[in-house]
This record gives C-alpha cells, structure tokens and sequence, in this order.
C-alpha cells in the first residue's frame, strides 16, 4: 500500500502496489493453506482479502485460526462481485493502482508469465451493466477464451479478480489502521 496519495488534495486515498503474484492452480487446500500462511507470515500484511465462497469457505476458515482478524471473507454474489467492479474500477480511475513491469530478466520468468496473463485477463475482461437503478454489473472474462501463449488452456480470470480484491478495503486511513504505519505499507517503493 502506498500513502503517498494520501496527501493529495484531488485524490486523497491509498494506493495498491502490486509488487508480486502467485497462482495455485490444482493444488490440494492443504498446500493453498500452507503457502498462503507462508505469504502473509512473509509479507505481514494489515489485512488480507480471501475469497470464501464455496471451496474457498474452508481455506478462509482456517486462516481465520491463524490470523483472526487480518483475514478479510470475501464471500462472491452477483452484487458482491459487481461491486468489487466499480470499486476496482474508481482505483483505476485515479490512478491508484499500480502494477510492476515486465522485466525479461532471468529469474523472473513466472513473474513475466503471470504479469501477462494478468494482462490478457484485463484486455479479454467485459462488463455488461444490468438496467435499474442498482447498475449492478456483471463482469469477467468469457469461460471459452483461451489463453494466447497456449491455445490448449482457458485464460480464466483469477489474476484479475485477486488484483479487484485490492477494493474490498477502506481507501483512506481510519481508526482501524495502526499508528504509526507498519513498514510492510512502503514496502513496495523501490521494489519491481
């Protein structure tokens, strides 16, 4: 997270710098479990969004144990999720989300590979907004896409919509934030 945005009189909110990304894929929820306590036993984050919806519920639960209150359920609805669209969407609107760059170094190949299905994600995403008043929108990338750099795998749209979970929390600084700021709200300066 970054503060700097904070200070800003037309923005006045916090900025998400991602910084790193991970995707398990067909992995049993025991090993999720694990490598996600390592992560955020590694990162300490304030909070920590985790989908608990269906599967996720179980995964969710048991962080909880863990973590108690750092861990954020987030349970998918219809309006759940169309939510997260427009809020996400107002971050990248004031331009306070903030994604590394591709480095083509060596040893960052997965990080590459995953920055562009993110990016893939994000050009193959649509959005269709239901008429009423509610605007309730309903969002993701198409279950027939397949994924550019292999024809034979669905691109999905998990990357973005653990980048859209950056919205689930409060964009200004409250009560609930520690005094002072732990370091791991900078950490993210100077990092790719």
């Amino acid at each position: 997270i970054g503060l700097q945005t904070l200070d800003d009189p037309v923005i006045g909110a916090i900025t998400y710098q991602v910084v790193n990304r991970v995707m398990y894929q067909n992995m049993p929820i025991a090993e999720q479990h694990a490598r996600l306590r390592g992560l955020i036993q590694h990162w300490q984050p304030y909070r920590a969004a985790v989908d608990s919806t269906g599967v996720g519920a179980g995964l969710c639960s048991t962080l909880i144990k863990v973590f108690g209150a750092r861990i954020t359920p987030f349970v998918f609805t219809g309006k759940s999720k169309s939510d997260l669209a427009w809020s996400f969407l107002a971050i990248i609107d004031t331009g306070r989300f903030k994604d590394y760059a591709i480095s083509n170094e060596q040893g960052y190949e997965q990080t590459d590979d995953l920055r562009r299905t993110f990016l893939y994600q994000c050009e193959a995403c649509q959005m269709k907004v239901r008429l009423g008043a509610a605007k309730l929108a309903a969002w993701g990338v198409e279950e027939t896409i397949r994924h550019p750099e292999n024809q034979e795998a669905l691109l999905h749209d998990d990357l973005l919509v653990s980048a859209a979970m950056c919205s689930v929390f409060p964009s200004t600084v409250t009560a609930s934030w520690p005094t002072p700021f732990p370091q791991f709200l900078e950490r993210g300066r100077g990092s790719r």
